[in-house]
């Protein structure tokens, strides 16, 4: 695949997800079977553990955090900064999410049962019919 085909590939996709909430529903049930994964997380487990819906979503998640890093930007939120990376909090329904950054090339979500007095975004405000980010 040439660079204008993945490009081409990546809008699609990016223009998929902020049109419906099915990228996050997946994250949801993904979540309550592996609370925690990283970008290296397909090359741990033994193939028969995820779907091919699951491998492709994992290899996609870095669009999903493209999509909440213009968001964060458009809005003027701060990120929180932690030794060598970054991270932040996402909510969907009543499910939170820790996102965090530690390069271009690593990240890793972990789902939460609290977030105390953590602040966090509404994903019914990036993803779907609600969506505030111009496409």
């Amino acid at each position: 695949m040439n660079i204008i085909d993945k490009l081409f590939r990546r809008s699609k996709i990016k223009i998929e997800m902020l049109n419906n909430d099915n990228y996050i529903k997946w994250l949801e049930m993904f979540t309550e079977k592996f609370p925690v994964f990283d970008n290296e997380f397909i090359e741990l487990l033994l193939e028969e553990e995820l779907s091919e819906k699951d491998i492709n979503n994992i290899e996609i998640f870095d669009i999903f955090i493209e999509i909440l890093l213009k968001y964060i930007k458009d809005n003027k939120i701060t990120l929180k900064k932690v030794k060598d990376y970054i991270k932040f909090c996402i909510k969907h329904n009543d499910n939170y999410f820790e996102i965090g950054i530690v390069n271009e090339y690593k990240f890793y979500c972990k789902r939460l049962s609290q977030i105390n007095d953590l602040e966090y975004i509404d994903c019914n405000d990036v993803f779907g019919e609600n969506c505030v980010i111009k496409k």
